[in-house]
């Protein structure tokens, strides 16, 4: 049911925590275990929610995991590769001038 409202209301779910969760107790054969069809009920899902598989979601920054913390890792590498870009395109901009300056300088 909390999922159920999850949805309704649009608030984001951290899906690959939650499958590996529930996919941990299925394979638990102690009592009170889960016995859910996850193949059959995803693909449903899925389809009626027009949610794309091929696409991993970036889990949001409250939810927990070992899945969620490696999409955490995952946006802080990526944040720090755009700087990294950023940087490059300006030293790039710097030695295109100074190359410039030194043809100038050498005429």
């Amino acid at each position: 049911m909390g999922i159920g409202h999850a949805l309704e209301n649009k608030e984001p779910i951290d899906w690959p925590s939650l499958m590996i969760k529930h996919m941990a107790r299925i394979a638990d054969p102690q009592p009170g275990s889960h016995q859910l069809a996850y193949g059959n009920l995803l693909t449903i899902v899925f389809k009626e929610f027009v949610v794309p598989i091929d696409q991993v979601p970036i889990a949001s920054p409250r939810a927990f995991g070992p899945v969620a913390s490696l999409l955490r890792d995952l946006r802080t590498v990526r944040d720090q590769l755009a700087v990294i870009h950023a940087e490059n395109a300006s030293l790039r901009a710097d030695l295109l001038a100074s190359q410039g300056e030194v043809t100038k300088l050498q005429e």
